[in-house]
């Protein structure tokens, strides 16, 4: 009681009981005799971590044919070993700020587009909104290319909001011709992200499902195209995988323009990277939207 009452008044945040017959008990196999009273803490846990280890190490130790005198010095001196670890290689990247700015744009752009473009076009391809807009002196096709550009000028402006950003807090990285092209993939990215909206809106029929789809979609490109994690750390069938998602792209050209100061410092095989980067870019941004406009018009006859 009296521990328990010294625990309760934080005069102390662990106790440790070592019971007699401790060693005998650790040579016959039963190391679980310690008793401890403590304050869940992060402490604590750093504690029983250590306290396990050394018992762990004066278990294996008294288990040779060490004199009895020398089973603490020895363990004592195998606990407080320090390992040393060599570097192979010094040559990891360092990437500046303006990448972890950037590099994390795919995963807003879907977001932010996707969120708001589908859920707008959705409520416009509600059959009584589309009947009120039949009844309009507005063609068919005036309205849809309104909505398009609507689109086009809202992608625009979340667009400058976030080049402006980089443009004052990384002004001297992104007033270069690294910066233009940092800004074009954004750009590009940013009509990817447009053209799956459309497919989305195209696709689903209630605005519930919008967000579920935009997350899902969003955080898995995110994590197998090297947005969240590294692809030093993920593994070839995964990056592999993570072509099929136009983000996996987006990070090649950045990734690239990261490792150079210049683009006269391009070799001829990372220009290559850069232009098949934006073309492809470019074909999925076609494909949702005609992904979309198909899904439309079977919508439609059905």
């Amino acid at each position: 009681n009296s521990i328990k009452d010294s625990l309760y008044q934080r005069e102390v945040y662990y106790v440790l009981i070592i019971p007699n017959g401790f060693e005998q008990n650790v040579k016959a196999g039963n190391t679980d005799t310690l008793d401890t009273y403590k304050i869940d803490s992060q402490a604590s846990v750093f504690l029983d971590g250590l306290i396990n280890k050394y018992v762990s190490v004066f278990a294996s130790i008294c288990n040779t044919d060490l004199p009895e005198k020398d089973i603490i010095n020895t363990t004592n001196e195998t606990v407080s070993t320090e390992v040393q670890v060599d570097m192979l290689s010094k040559n990891s990247p360092e990437f500046s700020e303006v990448h972890f700015f950037y590099v994390f744009m795919p995963y807003i752009l879907i977001s932010v587009i996707v969120m708001t473009i589908s859920q707008v076009l959705i409520v416009f391809n509600k059959p009584v909104i589309k009947k009120r807009m039949l009844c309009s002196c507005n063609s068919n096709v005036k309205m849809n290319l309104m909505l398009g550009l609507a689109a086009l000028v809202y992608v625009a402006l979340i667009c400058c909001a976030f080049i402006l950003y980089s443009l004052v807090v990384y002004s001297n990285e992104m007033f270069t011709d690294i910066g233009a092209v940092r800004i074009a993939n954004v750009i590009v990215h940013s009509l990817v992200s447009l053209g799956f909206a459309f497919l989305v809106a195209s696709l689903v029929t209630k605005q519930q499902f919008v967000g579920m789809v935009s997350n899902v979609y969003g955080l898995a490109s995110s994590f197998l195209c090297g947005v969240f994690v590294d692809r030093e750390l993920l593994g070839k069938g995964v990056v592999m995988f993570g072509r099929l998602f136009p983000a996996s792209w987006y990070v090649d050209v950045e990734s690239i323009l990261s490792n150079n100061d210049s683009l006269s410092s391009l070799s001829n095989s990372n220009s290559n990277t850069l232009v098949i980067g934006f073309v492809v870019q470019l074909l999925f941004a076609g494909a949702f939207f005609v992904l979309g406009m198909i899904a439309a018009k079977y919508k439609k006859k059905a």
